[in-house]
């Protein structure tokens, strides 16, 4: 049985079908149970979830309405759409995985084999890197750029 108490344990839950009074009750059952350790995924109950209906912009508006940590439950194809989720501050990416797509099954066709999953990884790898840090400081890479800058100036008379 699950213990609500025990600290270390990490309520995760999808949001397809909930609407936001259902996760409010969800977020304020873990709290009152002394469980703050809570991530929201947000999820499009759509198998597969086509693009228009990811709603990605959610994600950030999750962590700050529930004041969670936040992540994605993907059901669309490819990589691009947990990609664009980390960007705007997932966590943690559940996507339907499967070693051999001739298997066949009712989520064979959306799901990601060892190669994508690599691929998906790579991806999302690359994008944090993009994301970087807030910094107003200038590389030594880029200071020994400054020799070739130019400047333009218009004055208008």
């Amino acid at each position: 049985m699950l213990n609500l108490k025990d600290k270390s344990i990490l309520i995760t839950g999808g949001t397809g079908i909930a609407e936001e009074a259902d996760i409010q009750l969800a977020v304020d059952t873990c709290r009152k149970a002394g469980n703050n350790d809570i991530i929201l995924l947000k999820c499009t109950s759509s198998y597969p979830a086509p693009l228009e209906l990811a709603n990605l912009n959610t994600i950030p508006d999750l962590k700050q309405r529930f004041d969670v940590e936040v992540g994605f439950s993907d059901h669309t194809y490819g990589s691009l759409a947990p990609t664009v989720a980390v960007t705007l501050g997932a966590k943690v990416i559940e996507k339907h995985f499967i070693l051999d797509k001739f298997i066949g099954g009712p989520d064979a066709d959306f799901s990601i084999d060892v190669a994508e999953f690599t691929e998906m990884v790579t991806k999302i790898r690359d994008a944090e890197k993009l994301l970087g840090t807030v910094s107003y400081e200038i590389s030594e890479k880029v200071k020994n750029n400054k020799k070739f800058a130019r400047s333009l100036f218009f004055s208008k008379m």
